[in-house]
């Protein structure tokens, strides 16, 4: 299996949208998308409860934007939600929260950042040191009952998967950060 250069393109793309200061602007997924004075993920990583993972590889941040242009709507905020990668034959799928996605078309630039830590360098900023993976259209999978019942009744089939593209390297997921989960 290789990476296709219009695939490479997109995972360039997805890096040059996520910014490490666009990721730390993020505010956490939930049901209630969107609640005001929800903390960024630089402030959960500020906060003296906020463990840092230290750079798990299979573990990291699911990036979610709701719009190619934040500008045309301020009120549309990039979100995240925790993901890990799982183990599979394409080396590409992660797993994390359906409802971080039960409403997944009005999403555009959707990513994964595994191993997404902490810069010691500079504590509001964070690194991404397995790349940006890029989630590939149309290649979300969330269990239709949890889609028909929601979040309450369904609570226990709240989780998706999601195949990535390579990162910029051309490096499928497990390639860079080792087997999933």
């Amino acid at each position: 299996m290789k990476a296709t250069p219009e695939e490479i393109a997109e995972a360039k793309r997805a890096e040059a949208y996520w910014a490490p200061e666009r990721i730390a602007e993020a505010v956490p997924a939930n049901p209630d998308k969107g609640v005001e004075g929800s903390p960024t993920l630089r402030g959960l990583m500020r906060s003296p409860s906020h463990v840092d993972n230290n750079g798990v590889a299979t573990a990291g941040v699911f990036l979610i934007s709701q719009d190619d242009d934040p500008q045309s709507d301020p009120g549309k905020r990039d979100q995240f939600c925790s993901a890990s990668s799982v183990a599979s034959p394409t080396k590409s799928l992660v797993l994390s929260a359906a409802h971080c996605l039960n409403d997944n078309d009005r999403f555009r630039n959707l990513a994964f950042a595994p191993g997404w830590k902490v810069d010691p360098n500079n504590k509001a900023k964070g690194i991404a040191p397995y790349g940006i993976f890029p989630i590939k259209k149309g290649k979300i999978w969330i269990d239709g009952r949890y889609l028909s019942q929601g979040t309450v009744k369904a609570d226990d089939l709240d989780f998706a998967f999601l195949k990535t593209g390579p990162n910029s390297k051309g490096q499928f997921l497990e390639n860079a950060t080792g087997m999933g989960n």
